[in-house]
């Protein structure tokens, strides 16, 4: 896969103001202080799309991704499980598709 960057920049309304430059009474500027990729077409695109991805369910009613993701949490428990046994291994953490095998020491 791929990526596209998408920033933005949030601001109470006395911020934006102050940043903006706008006078007292008037509505603020834009904000124009952020990443140089926010809000661009592509970028809000590509957002929207992988909105749309992520929230499309499945028969069951759960996310479609969902499933993947479980099989990969199944998948990292049983084959970090024996890391448990290893010397210099102090814990094994799983969640989601994340896996985490902590060491007794600091790894140089």
């Amino acid at each position: 896969g791929g990526y596209c960057t998408l920033g933005a920049t949030l601001a109470t309304e006395d911020v934006a103001r102050a940043v903006s430059g706008a006078p007292p009474g008037e509505d603020p500027l834009p904000l124009m202080h952020g990443p140089t990729f926010m809000g661009n077409p592509l970028a809000c695109a590509v957002a929207a799309a992988s909105l749309a991805l992520l929230t499309r369910t499945g028969d069951d009613g759960r996310a479609w991704w969902a499933g993947r993701v479980d099989a990969i949490e199944a998948q990292l428990r049983e084959e970090l499980a024996p890391c448990l046994e290893m010397d210099g291994v102090r814990d094994v953490r799983v969640l989601g598709a994340i896996g985490v095998v902590e060491l007794d020491e600091p790894l140089d």
